[in-house]
């Protein structure tokens, strides 16, 4: 369309296209343009209802309060915190916690030199210590922010776990 009005970009062709062909153009982009403000409108109206208040905050701040979530999302749908976690959210500390004795059976199962273990083993054991002062800190919010979870997953002390673990596979992993 722009093709018919002068512009720096583009020079004025009107005869690009002919007369029926250039009155389609603009019905279809009447159309776009009212579909777009119906959505729009449809959007806002959904938005602003009562019932939907905390899901709009929720995109206007980036957090969404766990009893809410808890009561209006399912969980083998989503993932995450649903019904059936609430309340157990000890269980990746635990998981956490536990790295240091599965990778030490690792090591003993694996194919590597097992005499830089016990030094490895003392490192992974206080890196782990680390990333679960980390994740009860977040774990003991009552709101879980989208920033939030973006900083625990940036979070050295995470990544640094991840980073034994991936250097204990390729160490000690099998052959391949």
């Amino acid at each position: 369309m722009l093709s018919r009005i002068r512009t720096p970009l583009l020079s004025r062709n009107p005869y690009l296209l002919g007369d029926m062909a250039w009155g389609v153009l603009y019905v279809l982009h009447g159309l776009a343009g009212a579909a777009l403000i119906a959505l729009a409108l449809i959007h806002i109206y959904f938005a602003l209802r009562p019932e939907n208040r905390p899901i709009t905050m929720s995109m206007l701040t980036g957090a969404m309060d766990r009893e809410y979530y808890a009561r209006h999302h399912d969980p083998r749908l989503w993932g995450g915190l649903g019904p059936r976690r609430v309340g157990t959210e000890s269980a990746p500390p635990e998981a956490i916690a536990a790295l240091p004795e599965v990778c030490a059976a690792a090591i003993a199962d694996g194919d590597g030199k097992p005499e830089a273990a016990p030094a490895f083993l003392a490192v992974l054991k206080q890196d782990t210590a680390n990333a679960l002062a980390v994740v009860r800190l977040v774990l003991a919010q009552p709101r879980l922010s989208s920033q939030l979870i973006d900083n625990l997953n940036a979070n050295i002390h995470l990544r640094t776990v991840l980073t034994d673990v991936f250097l204990l596979d390729e160490a000690f992993g099998e052959a391949q």
